[in-house]
């Protein structure tokens, strides 16, 4: 079917042209989702992706089909970049997730001061959750950045963003952290 019968059978019904640019594209999407996608994400999340690149479609998509342009170009651009923000977060959250060997969890000695030792695990409790609350890629930023000691072209590389975005991106995460941290009387 062509681009052409396809606008038309959009302006006959939306329901109807809807079904059929997704007979005809799913494939097209599809391809570009999963060579995205590949190396990271699974069956489920490639599918999702491609679910939402069609929902992105026909609720961006102007109506009245006043867009001149090629569909499948359109089509491209929603789907590369649906990949990519999949991509982005897939692997964010899987830098965010700590491991621990039994090496790392030392015993406790006799002269530990447990109190202070729970008031500053519940600190480190509320300061993570208010990190997680800035959303991403700023929650991961700044685990990678002051948890891991990354630098900001490391991070950068990791989120497949800029050194200058990290950058900037951790200043004003870093701000915005310091004012949620001022409800709980916590200073860094």
């Amino acid at each position: 079917m062509t681009e052409s019968e396809l606008r038309s059978l959009m302006k006959i019904s939306t329901d109807k042209g809807q079904k059929a640019v997704f007979d005809e594209y799913y494939n097209y999407v599809f391809t570009i989702v999963f060579n995205k996608l590949r190396s990271c994400a699974s069956k489920e999340d490639i599918e999702e992706c491609v679910s939402d690149v069609f929902a992105d479609l026909f609720m961006e998509f102007d109506t009245n089909l006043k867009y001149i342009g090629k569909l499948t170009a359109y089509i491209n651009v929603i789907a590369k970049n649906k990949a990519i923000d999949m991509y982005r977060s897939i692997n964010a959250a899987k830098n965010n997730r700590m491991k621990l060997s039994d090496k790392d969890i030392g015993t406790v000695s006799s002269d530990t001061d447990i109190a202070g030792s729970t008031e500053s695990k519940e600190i480190g409790k509320i300061v993570l959750d208010l990190i997680e609350k800035l959303g991403e890629p700023d929650s991961a930023i700044i685990i990678l950045k002051y948890y891991y000691g990354l630098t900001s072209s490391e991070i950068g590389k990791k989120l497949s963003i800029s050194a200058v975005s990290v950058r900037k991106r951790s200043e004003r995460a870093l701000k915005r952290l310091k004012q949620l941290l001022s409800d709980y009387d916590i200073t860094l």
